[in-house]
C-alpha cells in the first residue's frame, strides 16, 4: 500500500478563523502540483480533521483533489482509504440514539425547542446566534457533535457522561468528551483521550511492513499537539505550520516548523516532505514559480 500525508484543515490549511473555504486558482494549482509529485512517489495526500467525512469530501473537490484520496474524518474515528470506510472507533447506533434521546429531552425542558442540524461555520452552515437554538452536527457516523449555548452545552456534556457510564455497567465503552461552550461546542468521541484521536489513528493504521491499509510512512501536517503523531511509532512523522499552539512534549521532538502560516504554511510543509524522499530541491523551487493563472476563488458553496 502506499504512503500517506495527512494534512489537518482549521489553523492548517485555512486559519482557525476562516468563515468559509475559499482557495483562489494559484493555490488549487500550488497545491496540486505538489500531490502530484508526491503521488509520482508512492504517497498519497489527503485529510485529517474533526469534520465529517461527507464535509471534508467537499474540501477535496474545492482543492481540485479525486475523492479517492484518503481522509482520517471525525477525529480519527473514521478511515476513508479512497474505496472504501473503516471504522477505528465508534459508537453503536444504541448509544449514539440514547445520547441524542436524553439531550434532547434538555433542550426540550429548556425550552430549546428541536434540534437544528448544524454544520460547522467554514462549510458555511453555522448560525450567528446560539441563544434560542441548537443543534447536532450533521453527517457523523462514529460520534456525536452538539451545537448550543455554553450552559446547555456543560449540562449536556454531564448528561452524554452519564448515558455512557450507565451503558458502560455492562460492557466497558472508552469515550471522552470535548466540552467547549466558548465556542458553542460540544464533541461526544469513541476513546478514551479525544486530544489524541489522531495519534492513536495513525499509530493503528501505519504499517512497518508495508502490508496494511496504509503504508509504512505517514507525514501528519498541522497546527496543534492534536496534530503531533508522537514518536513512539515508526514512519510516523508531524509537521507544523508556523502559529502553531504546542507543548513541551512536541517542542523536544523537534519537529519541522514552517516560518508561514495556514495554506502557504502547507505548501512550504509538503515541500519539506518532497525534500525529505529525494526530489531535486531546483524542482521544488520551480513549484513556486509565479503562475501565469487567474487568482479568482473557488469556495464551499
Amino acid at each position: 500500500m502506499e504512503d500517506l500525508v495527512l494534512i489537518d484543515l482549521n489553523g492548517t490549511l485555512i486559519s482557525d478563523y476562516a468563515t468559509e473555504i475559499v482557495f483562489t486558482t494559484a493555490q488549487q494549482i500550488a497545491f496540486k502540483k505538489r500531490v502530484d509529485l508526491l503521488n509520482d512517489a508512492g504517497i498519497q495526500v489527503g485529510i485529517a480533521s474533526d469534520s465529517p467525512l461527507e464535509q471534508l469530501f467537499e474540501l477535496l473537490d474545492r482543492l481540485n483533489i479525486d475523492r479517492t484520496a484518503p481522509v482520517l474524518a471525525e477525529n480519527g474515528n473514521i478511515f476513508w482509504n479512497g474505496s472504501k470506510i473503516q471504522f477505528i472507533r465508534e459508537f453503536s447506533p444504541e448509544i449514539i440514539a440514547s445520547i441524542k434521546e436524553q439531550i434532547t429531552a434538555l433542550a426540550n425542558d429548556s425550552g430549546l425547542g428541536a434540534p437544528q442540524d448544524i454544520i460547522a461555520k467554514e462549510f458555511l452552515g453555522y448560525p450567528n446566534d446560539f441563544t434560542q437554538m441548537w443543534g447536532y452536527g450533521i453527517n457523523r457516523k462514529a460520534s456525536v457533535s452538539v451545537f448550543g449555548q455554553g450552559d446547555f452545552l456543560i449540562q449536556a456534556s454531564e448528561i452524554a457522561r452519564t448515558v455512557l457510564e450507565t451503558h458502560g455497567i455492562e460492557k466497558a465503552i472508552d469515550f471522552s468528551i470535548d466540552c467547549a461552550p466558548e465556542f458553542n461546542y460540544l464533541g461526544i468521541h469513541p476513546g478514551r483521550d479525544f486530544q489524541h484521536g489522531k495519534r492513536i489513528s495513525i499509530a493503528e493504521l501505519i504499517d512497518p511492513d508495508g502490508a496494511g491499509l496504509t503504508g509504512r510512512k505517514i507525514w501528519m501536517i498541522g497546527n496543534s499537539n492534536s496534530d503531533f503523531v508522537g514518536t513512539e511509532t515508526e514512519g510516523a512523522k508531524s509537521l507544523f505550520v508556523a502559529g502553531s499552539r504546542l507543548t513541551d512534549e512536541v517542542l523536544t521532538a523537534n519537529p519541522f516548523k514552517s516560518e508561514a502560516e495556514d495554506f502557504e504554511g502547507t505548501i512550504d510543509c509538503l515541500d519539506q516532505i518532497l525534500l525529505e524522499i529525494g526530489i531535486d530541491p531546483a524542482v521544488i523551487e520551480s513549484l513556486s514559480s509565479p503562475q501565469a493563472g487567474d487568482n479568482s476563488t473557488h469556495g464551499l458553496i
